[in-house]
């Protein structure tokens, strides 16, 4: 399903704060366990945190938790997690976001570590469909 224009601007919204703080966890840790963000049904955005009790779940495990707090959650209209990659053996930044009214897409932003302090940088982003949409119904 295409998004919509409510969507794409949910998706936007969750972009550009996830972005940024996925960019101070990578910079600080030269690694990410999976984050997520939402936009409530009232347009707030929030920071959700996983439910787990293991100290270092795996990332799937962290990844299937979100889904599981977020599947059939109607306080939320959209939703993001984001997550670390490979793509053609390059490091990516991957967000997958649904939103309420069934539609999905996925962020891509390959990232590298460059020089001697190994700083942190982005290469060109891509959206691509997702087919993993979460039911917020």
């Amino acid at each position: 399903m295409n998004p919509t224009q409510h969507a794409k601007d949910d998706f936007e919204l969750i972009l550009n704060d996830i972005v940024p703080a996925v960019e101070v966890l990578l910079s600080k840790s030269k690694e990410l366990y999976p984050i997520a963000m939402a936009v409530k049904a009232d347009g707030e955005l929030i920071a959700v945190g996983a439910q787990l009790n293991n100290e270092h779940p795996e990332t799937q495990e962290v990844i299937d938790d979100f889904v599981n707090i977020f599947s059939h959650n109607t306080q939320y209209r959209a939703v993001a997690i984001a997550f670390m990659g490979l793509d053609k053996k390059k490091d990516v930044l991957l967000i997958d976001f649904s939103h309420k009214d069934g539609s999905g897409m996925q962020f891509q932003l390959p990232y590298k570590f460059k020089g001697f302090k190994k700083k942190l940088e982005f290469g060109a982003p891509t959206f691509s469909a997702f087919d993993k949409v979460i039911d917020l119904s």
